[in-house]
């Protein structure tokens, strides 16, 4: 598995994904995901950060040359030169609304969640507290 990044949805029009992203790395981020998966599929959505842009000629997902380099710490907006797939505009769509998984993590617990776990959790549950909703971009 490449590296992951827990990445804060901070405005929806245009898409733009926040600066402060956590990069997650090592066995620890399947556990995590599973943790999570097991209390609601879709309470952290993963998707291949390689399929995300596509060029405006393309149709296929993933059909671009270019590549997010989710370690700037800038915002990422789609708009101009990165077009969005028609599959990951699809996906994005169904990520649930930040609320919905507030809830969903409010009987959480961690006590036998590694220390990592827990502050990638409170950092989700601090962008999910503002607002936002979250992703996780995997890179290959």
């Amino acid at each position: 598995m490449g590296m992951s990044w827990l990445v804060p949805i901070i405005r929806e029009e245009p898409l733009t994904f926040g600066a402060k992203r956590l990069a997650l790395d090592g066995p620890l981020v399947l556990d995590f995901i599973n943790k999570l998966s097991t209390i609601h599929p879709r309470c952290l959505m993963s998707f291949k950060a390689q399929l995300l842009l596509t060029d405006e000629s393309e149709e296929a997902c993933g059909g671009s040359d270019r590549a997010i380099d989710w370690g700037n710490r800038q915002d990422i907006t789609m708009n101009g030169m990165l077009i969005l797939s028609h599959c990951a505009e699809a996906f994005i769509d169904c990520i649930p609304q930040s609320e919905e998984i507030v809830n969903i993590l409010g009987s959480l617990v961690t006590s036998d969640w590694d220390e990592a776990q827990q502050d990638w959790l409170n950092q989700m549950k601090q962008w999910l507290g503002s607002g936002y909703r979250v992703i996780m971009m995997r890179e290959a």
